[in-house]
């Protein structure tokens, strides 16, 4: 089958001097009573003043604000050690340059933040608690979100993109390093996030490794991993569970993304797990205005998730995604699409998404998808486009599914079923405008119902039992 990844330069981790100082030099008390973000701040200075090195949060319970980096840090927490974050709002600002579904403004503090550093490390084996019930009810009432989307529209000046009131509804990230170069994440538990969990944004050179997430399944937009607008990345070994999708690649959106143009490419993920996840187990989209490309999903174990393996756009969102290879992938069960490729995603902050004009309009294209299992699905295969802006060359190979729905299949141009099984399927495929469809060892009756070359219906049934 057509494969269209390019092997790339795997990322290599941060190297670090061999300085190393604990918290408690610079005053911390352990007990989770007082805090301790001035402690920590006081020790990743004095490590960054003095060449770099290991900041180590020892064993035992503490509690702290937002804690930024400098570059040449490697912060560790230590085996046995339990971090709280404060629940003081004020506590996360002033605000901080960032990101907010994908368009840039000022916004609260991330709990992990660093801003244009090279050499950062968070690593150990620590327990994280993001304390993110205290941010969660803000997903029901977000002003501020509509706000931002209108910004990015109007190309407003980021000065006047400040979001630092509780009532706007911003939250932030339990993870963000933006602008870095050299980045490791690894060996840590995170708890209850605010939202997205860990996100590098702009980066190049991020590895993370051997990541444990439990964010409850009732918390809003807790994705676990989210490269976002980043380059040369590697995702790996790590066990994902929460409110929103597993593993996300992002790259900014619509207008603001456009402007920033920073792609995210050269992406490897593999040999992870989830347990369950509201969201979809791997998902690229629906920021993907600047563009993705390059990447390789493989070895990956879904367990129960709402879409298995899910590529979302819609009209206006311009970008590209395209040369994806998904390969190895097991699904439990998931009450939509074992594999989803569509221009008509309407969740999120969509608040323009029913505009009805065919403008800027994304590309999908080259895609493979090989050796997938779904015990229990809705729908098998899921690829939609529009008329005149078609998804490109799909790949589909060795899938077996239990779905109720095969397929759904609209405005494609190239597509390649080989040796795909959807089985106790209560209805027939659904196929609407399509070009140049090859069926291999293909185990279900496909109902054709429209003639792209012609466009016009076909009255009578054509089948093929290949």
């Amino acid at each position: 089958m057509k494969k269209f990844f390019k092997p790339f330069e795997a990322p290599v981790p941060p190297t670090f001097n061999d300085l190393t100082v604990d918290i408690r030099d610079f005053g911390a008390v352990e007990g989770g009573i007082e805090k301790v973000t001035d402690a920590i701040k006081k020790a990743i200075e004095y490590v960054n003043e003095n060449g770099g090195g290991r900041v180590v949060i020892p064993e035992g319970k503490w509690y702290t604000g937002p804690i930024h980096f400098k570059s040449n840090i490697d912060l560790h927490f230590a085996e046995g050690s339990y971090v709280e974050f404060s629940t003081d709002f004020e506590d996360y600002l002033p605000v901080v340059r960032s990101t907010i579904e994908g368009i840039r403004c000022y916004t609260f503090s991330h709990l992990l933040y660093a801003d244009t550093c090279e050499n950062i490390a968070v690593t150990g084996s620590g327990v994280l608690n993001g304390n993110g019930q205290n941010w969660w009810y803000m997903k029901f009432a977000c002003p501020g979100m509509v706000d931002l989307i209108k910004a990015g529209k109007e190309h407003r000046p980021l000065e006047q993109r400040v979001y630092d009131k509780l009532e706007d509804g911003v939250r932030p990230r339990f993870v963000e390093f933006l602008n870095c170069k050299n980045v490791l994440v690894e060996g840590i538990t995170f708890i209850n996030s605010p939202s997205w969990t860990v996100l590098p944004l702009w980066c190049e050179n991020i590895i993370l490794r051997k990541i444990t997430i439990r964010n409850p399944e009732i918390s809003p937009n807790t994705d676990g991993l989210n490269f976002e607008c980043c380059k040369r990345g590697l995702i790996e070994y790590c066990d994902i569970s929460g409110g929103d999708d597993m593993i996300c690649i992002k790259a900014g959106r619509d207008e603001d993304a456009w402007e920033v143009g920073i792609p995210s490419e050269d992406i490897e993920i593999r040999y992870c797990t989830t347990r369950w996840a509201k969201g979809s187990g791997i998902t690229i989209g629906s920021e993907m205005s600047a563009g993705v490309k390059n990447a390789y999903i493989h070895d990956l174990d879904l367990g129960r998730v709402c879409c298995g393996i899910n590529i979302k756009s819609m009209r206006g969102r311009g970008g590209y995604v395209e040369n994806i290879d998904y390969e190895n992938i097991k699904i439990d069960k998931c009450p939509r699409s074992v594999v989803k490729i569509s221009m008509f995603y309407t969740g999120g902050d969509c608040v323009d998404s029913m505009n009805t004009e065919l403008i800027n309009m994304p590309t999908l294209k080259n895609i493979s998808v090989e050796n997938v299992t779904c015990n229990k699905a809705t729908t098998g295969i899921t690829v939609e486009g529009y008329i005149d802006h078609e998804v490109e060359n799909v790949y589909l190979k060795d899938i077996t599914a239990n779905a109720e729905t095969p397929t759904v299949i609209k405005y494609v141009k190239n597509l390649n079923f080989e040796n795909v099984s959807i089985n106790l399927c209560d209805e027939e495929p659904y196929f609407k405008s399509f070009k140049g469809v090859d069926f291999n060892e293909v185990k279900d009756d496909i109902k054709i119902i429209y003639d792209y070359e012609n466009k016009r219906i076909i009255e009578d049934d054509r089948r093929k039992n290949i």
